[in-house]
């Protein structure tokens, strides 16, 4: 995800005015370009894990259900040798994205 953001002087404080397109009610300001995108960082991946969590807690209606011949059933080899994930561990990934600030 690109995250583009327009970032203005403020002549009477001296401070970078900072607004994105995505978040219109997100508006973050700072004294230099670092102090800019440091807030950003800690502002946006909590909204957009948030995000990505709501998109997740839609999951698709469960499809109907299909009457078949039982099948017989094999015995499947073990995989206790390979480790497991732990469950919702992709809830915790941060999302990937690029912040882009323009100057003007």
């Amino acid at each position: 995800m690109k995250l583009e953001i327009e970032a203005r002087r403020d002549e009477q404080n001296a401070l970078w005015v900072s607004t994105c397109a995505h978040f219109p009610k997100l508006r973050i300001t700072g004294r230099s370009d670092t102090e800019l995108r440091k807030k950003w960082h800690q502002a946006i991946i909590p909204l957009l894990i948030k995000k990505q969590q709501q998109s997740q807690a839609t999951p698709p209606p469960p499809p109907t259900p299909v009457v078949e011949e039982p099948k017989k059933i094999r015995p499947r080899a073990s995989r206790s040798d390979q480790p497991r994930p732990p469950a919702g561990s992709a809830a915790v990934n941060k999302p990937k994205y690029e912040l882009i600030i323009h100057y003007s």
